[in-house]
């Protein structure tokens, strides 16, 4: 017997990480098994939070709740009604939700939790915020943070609850200065009791909501994406976030935004059941896609009027009703009863009033001069911070700064890699144009000969070949003009605007100079060049100087691992790099592919990392697969992935949307 608490630890651990199925199994056996009752209501509020339906998950809590009250245990019944309204409220039965938020609040006055009582409060300010009633929400979340600068310094996450949900009151009520000051003390105070960073997101969330009332957008969209940012492994709130951000772009008049968001909000509420979001984004959704196209936006009028008809129909306004109705007998019997407490107490108080305020002014001093130290050292800290936040700030810019100037080398560095392929490519057009010229030279010489003789039949045939000429002259003329263009292009800063490109004349162009730039240097050197490029291939929309670094940075890497292998005199082994490209659904995809050294398995996540390189010093800095993967991801919004087996090869696939 002495083993189970320890085998209970140990589910609990691995149910935390994310062991579920099997953990929740063991967990319910252990419930038929002889342990403490209070460690069985621990166990069933355990399960609850296990991935599974908020439905499961509530009956759990439940369970939990019923075992509490038959064995007395308050602590763990105050828990279980706690649960009970977070998940009544995420299934939209906010009735039920306030109806335990309440329940649970006139129980911890009756022990005297004040911790719960706090944690209530907050409850009944979310569950009236569900509801849309900002008022009352406010009234509650207001009466908490009363609590709270009374003397109340329980549960620091209590304290940030009160703020913050103080924060998304003041907003919805239009009055974002009010907010934005709530919003930064939930954050001061959430930093001080160092909570989850995932519930810093919801500060943020309300903050940037704040912004939006203050039509200062670009504040707003800032604080939605650190609030996101915090809040990415929680998708319930993650919908709320992009359901906000939906709403600003629609004032914004942004309505390519506004659907995006909409719409990621909309999927992400149907995954997880969350009937809050979804009735919002469809009415969201109904005002952008009606005045285009009715049919397009019938589906969501109707999801938002089943919602709205399910979430605020007269049964629940009736609930609702009778539920503050009798909160407000219950509040009334509570203060009769304590004026009759107090009535008694006053007779026992009189005896003792002169020596109690004595002692009470001796306290108060020792608080007060407890305050003002802890007030001096909160001030000296927050010096501390700022002073630390200045230097980090300096530290960052001349970080940047470096930055730059590394990728700027990087990016001379490949242009300079490129000079003796140039050469090589200028130099054939150039040979063509002198040996056409000095033909010309002579066949003009022999068309005087003929028109001297008086043969003009001659004369003009020999016309006809000088016009050949000529038109072989200006072709590779044209030709080297282009090569010299192109690196002119590739040379100089990117404008950051996009424009129609031709991406196989890219690739190939950028595959012929990266080769011959490497011979030039090692003149032993050969290699088999493949190009397989699909001639339907549209034109796309990309930064053309950015995108030919990429190309020459990738092309430049499978040279340099076929090279490497080939120096290791394999028997047969004959180095080849190739490229490819293809529409593939609806995107295209270009391929550069080698039969080098292939990467390492343990190394292949960093090769995308800033100044991470496998080459020898001074021969790489690290930055090339860094640029090309932030061109392709970041500046194009397309993808970059490698698939390497080592010793046998590497493969990188560029994909960009074909729009």
């Amino acid at each position: 017997m002495r083993a189970i608490p320890f085998t209970i630890f140990m589910l609990i651990w691995a149910l935390s990480f994310g062991q579920a199925s099997k953990t929740i199994d063991s967990l319910s056996a252990l419930l038929h098994s002889n342990i403490a009752d209070t460690l069985k209501v621990r166990i069933l509020y355990k399960i609850s939070d296990a991935p599974m339906a908020l439905a499961e998950q509530l009956a759990y809590v439940d369970r939990g709740v019923k075992l509490s009250t038959r064995i007395g245990f308050e602590r763990g019944r105050l828990e279980g009604i706690f649960k009970q309204t977070f998940k009544n409220s995420t299934l939209g039965n906010w009735a039920k939700g306030l109806e335990s938020a309440f329940q649970g609040y006139y129980e911890a006055l009756k022990v005297k939790n004040i911790d719960y009582e706090v944690n209530f409060m907050n409850m009944i300010a979310m569950s009236y915020q569900k509801q849309k009633n900002y008022e009352k929400a406010l009234y509650w979340s207001n009466r908490a943070i009363e609590k709270i600068k009374r003397g109340y310094r329980g549960s620091g996450v209590n304290i940030w609850a009160a703020y913050h949900q103080s924060a998304a009151f003041y907003a919805e009520l239009n009055l974002p200065d009010s907010a934005i000051l709530c919003a930064d003390k939930s954050i001061e105070a959430g930093l001080e009791a160092k909570i989850l960073p995932a519930l810093l997101g919801y500060s943020y969330e309300y903050k940037g909501d704040a912004y939006v009332k203050k039509k200062e957008y670009d504040l707003a969209l800032k604080n939605y994406n650190t609030a996101i940012e915090h809040l990415k492994d929680d998708p319930f709130s993650v919908q709320e976030v992009e359901r906000q951000m939906a709403q600003m772009y629609m004032l914004m008049n942004n309505l390519p935004l506004a659907e995006k968001y909409a719409l990621q909000a909309y999927n992400g509420a149907l995954n997880t059941s969350n009937p809050n979001v979804l009735v919002d984004v469809c009415e969201i959704l109904v005002r952008i896609y009606e005045p285009v196209s009715k049919e397009k936006a019938y589906p969501f009028l109707r999801a938002y009027q089943t919602l709205r008809d399910s979430l605020f129909s007269q049964e629940y306004f009736n609930q609702v009703y009778q539920i503050e109705f009798n909160n407000r007998q219950k509040e009334e019997e509570r203060k009769q009863a304590i004026k009759v407490e107090q009535d008694k107490a006053k007779v026992n108080m009189l005896v003792s009033l002169i020596g109690f305020m004595l002692l009470l002014s001796v306290i108060l001093g020792y608080f007060f001069y407890q305050k003002q130290i802890a007030n001096k050292l909160l001030l000296q800290q927050k010096e501390e911070l700022n002073q630390k936040s200045k230097a980090l700030t300096r530290s960052l810019d001349t970080l940047q700064s470096t930055q730059a100037q590394l990728i700027q080398a990087e990016k001379l560095a490949s242009l300079g890699e490129l000079t003796a392929g140039i050469a090589h490519e200028i130099q054939n057009p150039l040979n063509f144009v002198n040996n056409f010229a000095e033909v010309s030279t002579d066949l003009l010489a022999e068309m005087n000969e003929e028109l001297d003789k008086g043969d003009t039949q001659e004369a003009k045939a020999i016309a006809a070949d000088l016009v050949q000429n000529l038109q072989k002259i200006n072709h590779h003329g044209q030709r080297a003009s282009s090569i010299v263009k192109g690196m002119l292009e590739h040379s100089r800063a990117s404008t950051g605007q996009k424009e129609p490109t031709d991406l196989n004349k890219l690739a190939d162009e950028y595959l012929r100079l990266a080769y011959h730039g490497l011979r030039a240097k090692d003149s032993g050197f050969n290699c088999q060049l493949e190009a397989n490029l699909d001639p339907q291939l549209p034109k796309v929309a990309v930064i053309p100087q950015d995108i030919g670094r990429v190309f020459l940075n990738l092309i430049n890497n499978a040279l340099y691992a076929v090279q490497e292998k080939a120096k290791m005199g394999i028997e047969g082994y004959e180095p080849k790099v190739s490229i490819s490209s293809a529409l593939v659904d609806g995107q295209v995809e270009l391929r550069v592919q080698d039969n080098g050294l292939g990467i390492p398995e343990g190394i292949r996540e960093k090769i995308f990392q800033p100044f991470f390189t496998t080459k020898p010093t001074g021969q790489g800095t690290g930055l090339g697969l860094s640029l090309a993967y932030d061109i392709v991801v970041k500046g194009h919004g397309g993808n970059l992935d490698v698939q390497s087996k080592e010793g046998e090869g590497t493969l990188f696939v560029i994909q960009l949307s074909s729009k």
